[in-house]
Parts: structure tokens; sequence; C-alpha cells
């Protein structure tokens, strides 16, 4: 019985090692911008629409979920992200947010970090009707994301926000 169990590991074990290969370093790493729960995860499109949500750095922002192939999770799953947000093409906000964990989802899937919010300049859209006055609006996410051996991907994604409605 011993015998049976350690031929099924030995036989197992390179498959246990060949890791997510699209968890790992590659030469064009990619981002992309989404929502979704678990391991659901739905790619924005353009144009589509996206409510506001409290900014953990404060402020408002539109809620991501970030999705990644080429960038390394398996050392320490941790990674730094810049996310910028753009009106008419100048900017409305920008965040740096370090050590958050990359998790490999799949060898299909590469890499995800949940959780995150694009912020808006949190002193400039103050008020309610600052938020309202955005309602409707197209705007340019840029979410930049640099894992710990200095691998970087970015992803671009324009959505039109909703809000009060």
């Amino acid at each position: 019985m011993m015998r049976r169990l350690l031929l099924l590991l030995a036989a197992a074990l390179p498959l246990l090692l060949a890791g997510c290969k699209n968890c790992e370093p590659a030469s064009s790493p990619s981002v992309q911008l989404g929502t979704g729960q678990g391991d659901r995860f739905d790619v924005y499109t353009d144009g589509q629409e996206v409510g506001l949500q409290p900014a953990p750095q404060g402020g408002f922002g539109v809620p991501v979920l970030i999705g990644t192939t080429g960038l390394q999770t398996e050392l320490s799953n941790t990674a730094d992200a810049t996310l910028d947000v753009y009106i008419g093409g100048s900017p409305e906000g920008t965040f740096f947010s370090e050590g958050l964990q990359l998790v490999c989802e799949s060898d299909s899937e590469g890499g995800r970090i949940h959780g995150q919010v694009v912020g808006l300049d949190k002193d400039k859209y103050v008020t309610n009707d600052d938020l309202l006055a955005l309602d409707g609006t197209e705007v340019e996410l840029q979410v930049t994301v640099v894992d710990v051996e200095g691998n970087e991907g970015a992803g671009t994604q324009v959505v039109t926000i909703v809000y009060g409605g």
C-alpha cells in the first residue's frame, strides 16, 4: 500500500511542481480590469456602466478586480499597483498601493488582485453634487502592477460612471 502511494506521488509530482504558467514572469505581462467575486472574473468592456464606491484611501472611485498574466505570484504572492483615473485626458486621481496579494487563480487565468478601487481625487470630488456631476461621464482607468521581481504589466479601460440613478 505504501509503495503504491509513493508511486502515485512520484507520478503526480511533476504536475504539482509545474505551477501556473500564466502566473510566472513572461516577456509581455498583461493586466485586465474587471469585476467579480470568488473565482468569477468579468472583464470590463469599453463604455461599460460602473458605479462608484468608497475608496480605501478616502473619497470615492471605481471598484476593480485586477487580472494579470505573466507576473510572478509564486514567491511571496504580493505586488505593488499604481491606480490612475483620467477624465477627458486629464488626471483626476492616483493612488499607489504596496504589498497587495497577487494570487494565482489557475494555469489558464493567471493572477488576481481583489478589492481595489481606482480612486478619484478625494479633495476635488467631495460632495454628493460633485459625484452626481460625474453621472454618465466616461473615465479612463489605468493600472500598473509590479511583481516582487520587478516585472511590470499595465492595463487601461474606459468605463462610464453611473451615479445617483
